[in-house]
């Protein structure tokens, strides 16, 4: 299967087009959307933040919800090992999560050294929820 060469985002990914050095339209949409953003003050600014916030000496300097998908490892990967905070992990476990998902999500903790937790309301609650959703 054909991935783009910069986010690897596969060839199935609805209307992604490839540029002859294999770029997907996903990610040149995204350089002409921001091409003129403040990258490096807004990255000063955001350490900025998380000093102060890990000066407070708290047992967690942040939360980070983790599907197990790429967005939400990555910022636990940044929280975790860029910026050396202290991170609770939370998962929301919508009845649908995998063993597999599940087992992932606990193994990326670990190896980002955050705590982890997962959280399931009981299933009638959710069939509630789910019903009224639909309704």
């Amino acid at each position: 299967m054909k991935r783009c060469t910069k986010c690897i985002l596969p060839e199935s990914y609805p209307n992604i087009i490839f540029d002859e050095n294999g770029i997907c339209s996903s990610c040149h949409t995204f350089e002409k959307r921001w091409a003129n953003y403040d990258w490096g003050g807004k990255g000063k600014e955001l350490e900025s933040i998380v000093n102060k916030v890990k000066a407070k000496n708290r047992r967690y300097d942040c939360l980070v919800p983790v599907s197990g998908g790429k967005d939400s490892s990555y910022v636990l990967y940044v929280c975790t090992q860029k910026y050396k905070m202290k991170v609770l992990a939370v998962n929301f476990d919508n009845g649908f999560v995998s063993p597999v998902a599940s087992q992932n999500l606990a193994k990326m903790a670990k190896q980002f050294d955050a705590d982890y937790i997962s959280w399931a309301p009981k299933w009638s609650t959710l069939k509630l929820a789910y019903r009224t959703f639909f309704l």
